[in-house]
């Protein structure tokens, strides 16, 4: 089994019962899933106090991206929108360096 699997599925389930799992959406195009998220983390249990960090994994389809916090010359950047339960806190959030492409136009995204 998939180490992120084995971390996100228990991780996933407990944030659901709270409603604090970002609302999970796919982008799809002519039936086809181009962008899938999935919720990962570092740890398998969650304990009262004890901080943790939690992911979001996007999985593209060959030819499309997401953009970062700041977008480039076009686009929208990625966010995330919590519904934590009460006393929970999210700290900021850590983003990857982007791979910046240069789309026809000489537009950077």
């Amino acid at each position: 089994m998939p180490l992120a699997f084995r971390f996100a599925v228990p991780v996933t389930v407990f944030l659901s019962i709270f409603g604090a799992v970002p609302e999970g959406k796919s982008q799809t195009y002519e039936g086809k899933e181009l962008v899938k998220a999935e919720l990962v983390a570092d740890t398998t249990a969650i304990v009262p106090g004890k901080k943790f960090t939690a992911g979001l994994l996007l999985r593209m389809a060959p030819g499309w991206h997401t953009y970062w916090k700041f977008s480039g010359d076009a686009g929208i950047p990625t966010e995330l929108k919590w519904k934590l339960p009460p006393g929970w806190k999210v700290g900021e959030l850590q983003w990857p360096i982007p791979l910046k492409t240069n789309d026809p136009g000489d537009i950077q995204t």
